[in-house]
């Protein structure tokens, strides 16, 4: 084909993180980058499309013979966090966080501090917003009082946000949607890191808060957080990239992330799992910044995570007692560490309890609400309980006529097996008959001793010590 035959085609987005597609007259692709696009391709029509996540913007182009045809590609796409994104129309819609996070830095107390900011999002229908079905509670699962009483609104009465210095450590964002005649509340972690502010997005609907697509932002704690950032854009197209399980967005916008790091440390843990969920990640790199995300806010959970994950580490000096923020810090950083080297979750923790409680998955870790995860779990571990009459439960026909679609959800049928551990029991005693059944063991018993805890943790996906727990509770080592 000779050059006259051929044009250029230029693609580029003014939003971070986009993948860019082409497909000729066929639908056949030409490419597809995480990147801006910039080739000499036939004369001819050709479909191209920009996508973050589920959104995407696409349009038919014509390539025409020596001559180049120039496309923007920017995606508009819902974000938890009022970001201002390049290429859609300016709304002032971030001056509420902005203002909340410039109060903490000038409020006396702790040193750490939470903005909660609960809002409809741009271009949803309006919903009355639902503040009382979100709540923050502390590391004892007691509500948190150091917060401000009373939420403030913005001027469109489409956000509201509180805010609070508190010690650093764990916290949970407990959160209920009212769209079932039984709603369940949902907890997951919010860790604050020492000299940081951490600013919670939760998406409001007419259910109430959704927290399936919050956004996390960090900042220094005598800083304030501004929506027009280019990092925080970012941020919104890597959490849009980890709930639909693709490192869906461009090199030059995960080292955008690994970078802002030193001002915004959550950028650096979004931005690793990014790398790592790509093609042949950089080792050096990803220990470089584990190395400085340790630096900067070491006892993260999600830190720890990553670091457990690399393969030079040494896992004698990891020990997670707290569930991590995101859900693959959990399921492929910190349970294959746990599986090579038993004791990285720590025994009996809440990093363990909630595994049989987890949510349907990412990016974030969300387990259902259980108010006595701490004490009655205790109770069920290191009381003489007779375990025997449960795992007869399990197998009993009322129990098997109320079990519900998510097995590990309270119901009317299972108010003994509410707690963490004991859903943990329900699972590993279902999955044990169930394997007995199909490879025709003589016992329950025998199935465990010849399949062994390690198959047994792998097939529950819970923690092996979970597993060897609810064994011997359920008497069957």
């Amino acid at each position: 084909m000779s050059s006259s035959e051929k044009g250029w085609l230029t693609l580029t987005s003014a939003t971070p993180g986009v993948q860019i597609t082409v497909l000729d007259s066929g639908l056949q692709p030409v490419i597809s980058r995480n990147d801006w696009y910039r080739e000499p391709l036939a004369a001819g029509v050709y479909m191209v499309e920009g996508r973050i996540g589920s959104a995407s913007t696409r349009r038919l182009i014509t390539v025409r013979p020596d001559s180049e045809e120039r496309q923007d590609l920017s995606v508009q796409f819902a974000t938890a966090a009022p970001v201002h994104k390049p290429g859609a129309p300016y709304e002032d819609r971030g001056r509420l966080a902005y203002e909340l996070s410039g109060q903490l830095s000038q409020v006396g107390g702790p040193d750490a501090g939470v903005v909660l900011i609960l809002r409809n999002l741009g271009g949803q229908q309006p919903a009355p917003l639902q503040t009382g079905l979100l709540e923050l509670l502390d590391g004892e699962f007691n509500k948190v009082p150091e917060l401000t009483s009373d939420w403030i609104y913005d001027e469109r009465g489409d956000a509201a946000g509180c805010l609070g210095r508190l010690k650093p450590g764990p916290y949970i964002l407990r959160t209920s949607m009212r769209g079932s005649p039984e709603p369940e509340w949902v907890d997951q972690t919010i860790w604050l890191s020492p000299g940081w502010q951490t600013i919670v997005f939760v998406p409001n609907t007419s259910f109430g808060p959704d927290s399936r697509g919050l956004s996390v932002h960090m900042t220094d704690l005598g800083s304030m957080w501004h929506p027009d950032d280019i990092e925080a854009a970012a941020t919104e197209a890597a959490l849009a990239g980890l709930r639909d399980g693709t490192d869906s967005i461009d090199r030059f916008t995960t080292e955008m992330l690994l970078y802002g790091k030193f001002r915004n440390p959550i950028l650096g843990v979004l931005g690793l799992h990014t790398l790592m969920m790509g093609p042949s990640p950089d080792p050096e790199l990803v220990q470089t910044v584990v190395r400085n995300l340790e630096h900067l806010i070491g006892d993260h959970p999600d830190v720890m995570a990553l670091a457990a994950a690399l393969p030079e580490r040494d896992l004698n000096g990891i020990e997670v007692s707290w569930p991590p923020m995101l859900e693959r810090s959990y399921r492929a950083c910190l349970l294959p560490a746990n599986r090579a080297h038993p004791g990285v979750l720590l025994a009996d923790s809440p990093a363990q309890r909630i595994a049989p409680l987890i949510r349907i998955p990412g990016p974030w870790l969300r387990w259902t609400a259980a108010m006595d995860i701490m004490r009655a779990t205790d109770r069920w571990l290191h009381e003489e309980v007779d375990i025997a009459d449960d795992f007869e439960y399990l197998t009993s026909p009322e129990y098997n006529a109320g079990v519900p679609d998510r097995p590990f959800a309270p119901g009317p049928a299972r108010g003994r097996l509410a707690s963490g551990a004991e859903a943990a029991a329900e699972t590993v005693g279902r999955a044990v008959l169930e394997i007995a059944s199909f490879k025709h063991y003589e016992s329950p018993r025998e199935a465990v001793r010849i399949i062994g805890v390690t198959e047994l943790a792998r097939r529950t996906g819970f923690p092996e010590q979970l597993v060897a727990t609810s064994i011997r509770r359920l008497g069957l080592d």
